[in-house]
């Protein structure tokens, strides 16, 4: 084998045993309700995260500083979430762990100069 296929192995092993940590780490997630600290503005409240992914709506999340941030993306995914799940906390959650979950083999690449 060349060493750059065992590290390239050890690497994916190395992702996968974290996403499986963290999908474990986290699974009570589903069970949890939104909170009050920033959901109301981000969610529940928001008129735009709530009518979900239209054009007027992703327009206004390219230019908004709502929450005193610009983050287009964040917004989108929102939207999003709104159509796929409606308010449900659990379906919000489930987005949010598989982001994270998904943001592990880029940075083990990093980490591990694959």
């Amino acid at each position: 084998m060349l060493p750059g296929a065992r590290n390239a192995r050890l690497t994916w092993g190395i992702c996968l045993g974290l996403a499986l940590v963290t999908l474990a780490t986290f699974w009570g997630v589903f069970s949890c309700k939104f909170v009050v600290c920033d959901d109301p503005a981000y969610v529940f409240d928001n008129r735009h995260v709530q009518a979900g992914v239209t054009w007027d709506n992703m327009g206004w999340a390219f230019t908004t500083r709502d929450c005193d941030n610009w983050h287009p993306l964040t917004w989108l995914s929102l939207m999003l979430d709104d159509d796929l799940y409606g308010l449900s906390a659990a379906g919000f959650h489930a987005t949010n762990l598989l982001l994270h979950i998904s943001a592990i083999p880029s940075s083990c690449s990093c980490c591990c100069n694959v």
